[in-house]
This record gives C-alpha cells, structure tokens and sequence, in this order.
C-alpha cells in the first residue's frame, strides 16, 4: 500500500504519560493532549521499495520502454522515478497506484502520451503503445534483439526503482523531449531541472 493510501487509514496518537494507537475516525477526549502523526511515515522508512505487485512491475516496465526505449539505463531509471514521484505526491493526490498514474487523464488530460490511441475521433487505451508493450512483456516475442534489449533493460530499471534507486530527486513530476524550450521556461521560472539523453526532467513549479 502506497503512503498516500496509507495516510488516509492510519493514525499514530501519541497522550500525555503513554501512547494510543487508533483509526483515522477515532474519538479522543477533548482534556487529552496529544498530538497525531502518521504511521505511514515511518513504515514509509522501512517498506518504501520493497513491496511491489507483479502488476506494478509490469505496467512500470511497459510505460518504461515506451517512452525511454531508445534512452540509456540513467533515462529510463528517472522515467521510473517519475511515475513513482507521483504515486507519492499531493499535487497528483486523485491517483494512487501506478497503473492510475499511467493512465491519468482526470485532471490536465492525457498524462502518457503512450497509454492511449486517437480512433473515430476518441481516445481509447485499446490497440495503445502502452497495450502493445504490455501484450509484449507478457508475451516475450520480440522482433528482433534490440526490443527485447531494451525491454530488459527496462524492467531492470522498473525493479531499481521499486527498491528505491534514484536517477532524479522525488520532486521531480515531469519529464518530455521538448528540451530547449522547457528549459528555457524553468530558467525563467527558476525550476530546478535536469536533462538526461533525450529528456528534460522537472519539479513543480
């Protein structure tokens, strides 16, 4: 379970000469002085990185290789990283899970270009470079040794990233190809950034 998660289950509550652990809706007497912080905070320490679906793997190698198939292993670690940040932070607080991340479109529209295909004049996951990905981890048949390079080398760095590999910090919630001019604009904004092969990563503003 993911901290965002987590957070909205549990509460640690500390009183006076001894300590209380109850739910999130718990009654506590109003002479009591306490203070509440969050469990997830420090399972956060001990867990972070080390619990993970085969799901997750999956759909973090697959959004891994379609948008940093061609990149070196340091640029498909922060595509991870990335994806991760934002299972974490509070500015993407209505998604919780990898898979939400991906196909995130609820707030500021298509997050992934990748996850979804134009038909009929919509936009729909079926027949995606994310659903053919997928279908090809699943499947494992590759046209040709540079695919299954580079899908390997995806999950590599899919699984360093679930065990807490870094390639870029955890502010960073945005990568895409457009380098000069979103670099120029996190000058001018004084957005911390960092380019990495074909990718521009960045914080939020």
């Amino acid at each position: 379970m993911r901290l965002k998660q987590l957070k909205k289950k549990i509460k640690v509550v500390f009183i006076t000469m001894g300590f209380m652990i109850g739910l999130y809706n718990g009654f506590f007497g109003s002479n009591k002085e306490y203070t509440t912080v969050y469990a997830a905070e420090s399972i956060n320490i001990i867990s972070r990185g080390t619990s993970y679906t085969n799901e997750d793997l999956k759909y973090l190698t697959a959004i891994i290789y379609c948008e940093a198939r061609g990149q070196e292993y340091k640029g498909k670690l922060a595509v991870a990283n990335v994806i991760l940040n934002r299972v974490e932070s509070d500015i993407f607080n209505h998604v919780t899970t990898i898979q939400e991340v991906i196909y995130d479109c609820k707030r500021w529209g298509r997050q992934f270009s990748p996850a979804y295909v134009k038909k009929n004049g919509k936009w729909t996951t079926k027949g995606s470079p994310l659903e053919k990905a997928l279908k090809l981890y699943e499947k494992g048949n590759y046209a040709n040794s540079i695919d299954k390079a580079a899908m390997e080398e995806s999950k590599k760095a899919a699984k360093a990233a679930l065990n807490g590999k870094r390639a870029v910090s955890e502010k960073a919630l945005y990568f895409n190809g457009n380098i000069s001019t979103t670099k120029a604009n996190c000058k001018r904004n004084k957005i911390a950034y960092v380019i990495i092969g074909d990718h521009i990563f960045y914080r939020a503003s």
